[in-house]
């Protein structure tokens, strides 16, 4: 054989193996992954939230190719699988992007839920105040209106009732002056007030009023102790406004309330009359005596606690009976329950005791063992 034949073969053979070596490089199937990868949808939406990722996976599709141009079918997979790496990191990547988005946005929402939650509740605060205060404008305008007189001394029908209804007005109106007397001994109204409290108490008695009715007949005993009780809180309401402004009653009453709730079992809580915010004790004696019980003793402690912290209201303690026979030791109840506030350190200038005997009942019953709950402390915590 020639020498130009046999370099004609050698040519050709060195062709072949070009061609096979180049057809097997272009068919990597690692770099047609990479390459349907990068080109897919998912891969266009990571790429805004994971660019670094993407940008590594192109570099590397970009040298797979290469490799492959180079006949370098290892290296070719080498550097598409990197790519696919890349790819799948970033995948994840603008997966955690977007769950983090979704939670700022769910926390901004429930933020905002939450805020116009607390000012709905604001304003409901404010409107149940404002209906709270018209609602006690209301009562002591009612209150303050002088009562017509009653029928004379003829209708007989109903003077009995009526004679009640007289102890337990005149009562009240003894409570409402002691608590102006409290606040400002020298109130507006508080001397006069006091002289109708006796007038009544006169009345009632059965004595004649010193005091000329319109009509011209003679007062009866309702008429003189409706008359000293809006007298007395017309006195207390003269002297709330002549005194420094002190703590909000509201914020008493919600401290005495949690005060009640936190006790095992729950205690019960505060209410509100003209005076201020009444906390109502029961057991706190021992029988008819003037010892006070265990329980009695926390609960004072505990009301003087709170008396301690609000150095601008004064205290009323009020003493009711169940029984007229007990009665007569009520003076001495009244003052060992002072005693007991003055112990826990509220200040005597603070504290005044009174007795409404039999007067004012809550439970009006012919059977014994519910007209006992008739006895009982309340503590009138009075702000200015």
């Amino acid at each position: 054989m020639s020498r130009k034949s046999r370099l004609s073969i050698a040519l050709g053979l060195s062709f072949a193996l070009f061609a096979c070596g180049g057809a097997s490089s272009q068919n990597v199937p690692d770099v047609a992954s990479a390459e349907r990868l990068l080109a897919a949808p998912q891969s266009q939406s990571a790429a805004p939230l994971a660019p670094t990722f993407i940008a590594e996976a192109q570099l590397e599709l970009a040298e797979a190719k290469r490799a492959v141009a180079a006949g370098d079918d290892i290296g070719a997979a080498l550097h598409a699988q990197r790519s696919i790496a890349s790819m799948q990191r970033a995948f994840v990547v603008a997966r955690l992007a977007r769950a983090e988005k979704e939670d700022m946005e769910a926390r901004a929402a429930e933020t905002e839920h939450a805020a116009s939650l607390r000012r709905i509740r604001e304003e409901r605060a404010k409107v149940d105040a404002e209906v709270d205060t018209l609602e006690k404008k209301l009562h002591i305008a009612r209150e303050a209106s002088l009562p017509s007189e009653s029928g004379g001394a003829g209708d007989t029908g109903r003077a009995v009732a009526r004679l009640r209804a007289a102890e337990t007005l005149l009562a009240e109106a003894r409570l409402l002056c002691g608590a102006a007397r409290l606040l400002d001994p020298q109130a507006k109204g508080l001397a006069e007030a006091e002289a109708s409290v006796a007038d009544a108490e006169g009345l009632v008695a059965g004595k004649p009023s010193k005091v000329a009715t319109a009509s011209g007949r003679p007062r009866q005993p309702i008429d003189g102790a409706a008359v000293a009780r809006v007298s007395c809180l017309s006195a207390l309401s003269g002297a709330r406004r002549t005194a420094d402004r002190g703590d909000d009653p509201d914020v008493l009453f919600s401290e005495l309330s949690a005060q009640a709730a936190a006790k095992s079992p729950p205690g019960p809580g505060p209410t509100r009359d003209e005076r201020g915010v009444v906390l109502t004790l029961r057991d706190v004696f021992r029988g008819n005596d003037v010892t006070l019980t265990d329980a009695g003793k926390q609960a004072l402690a505990s009301a003087a606690l709170v008396a301690r912290a609000h150095p601008a209201v004064s205290v009323q303690v009020v003493v009711h009976e169940a029984e007229p026979g007990a009665v007569a030791s009520s003076t001495k109840r009244a003052e060992a329950a002072l005693q007991a506030l003055e112990s826990g350190g509220v200040p005597k200038a603070r504290l005044r005791a009174d007795t409404a005997g039999t007067n004012i009942a809550v439970v009006a019953s012919g059977d014994p063992s519910k007209r006992a709950r008739n006895a009982r402390v309340d503590l009138v915590f009075i702000a200015r």
